[in-house]
């Protein structure tokens, strides 16, 4: 049932739902890890970096350290994609996106452990292909500015300026902040 005004709108259910405390409802989904700019990462996104970066064996991978630092991944892609913007040099196709799609789904032994994946990080849907999208993107910005045949550590010295000019809020777990207002 609704109860209508000139400016308000409230459903009858809520008016009788039982209150639960505060501690019952507290439920941690994600946490934000950093701010770069004006992106968050996220738990989320690191968790995911990880995984990724074990099963994604592209030359940009590599150069960004793969799964040995899954948080600095995770950083130095929320800055390059700041970087790279929508300039449609770097905007992959279509077909791109389904092939590396494609790849990753090679990576798992079966349909049951890809839908696990796909489930445990939230990529139902079009997510995946996004966030594989958002991946092209930041490998092609890279490719370009650091060649694929660069000494080892290029890409490092490639992005020191960028981590440099950005601003990088690292944002403490919980149980490490100070008690208190």
């Amino acid at each position: 049932m609704l109860f209508c005004g000139p400016k308000t709108l409230v459903l009858a259910s809520v008016l009788h739902t039982p209150t639960v405390s505060a501690q019952e409802q507290a439920v941690v989904a994600d946490r934000i890890v950093a701010v770069v700019g004006e992106r968050l990462v996220l738990w989320s996104d690191v968790d995911l970096e990880r995984v990724l970066g074990s099963l994604e064996a592209t030359p940009v991978s590599k150069m960004m350290g793969g799964a040995q630092n899954p948080q600095q991944v995770a950083i130095d892609r929320a800055i390059i994609r700041g970087l790279a913007g929508n300039a449609s040099m770097y905007v992959p196709s279509d077909d791109e996106v389904l092939n590396r799609e494609s790849r990753l789904r090679a990576a798992f032994s079966d349909a049951d452990s890809w839908t696990a994946f796909r489930q445990k990080h939230g990529l139902q849907g079009d997510r995946l292909q996004g966030h594989l999208y958002s991946r092209l993107v930041v490998d092609r910005y890279v490719l370009r500015n650091v060649p694929i045949d660069s000494p080892p550590g290029a890409y490092v010295d490639w992005i020191k300026p960028h981590r440099a000019r950005i601003s990088i809020r690292m944002v403490p777990p919980i149980e490490e902040r100070a008690d208190g207002p």
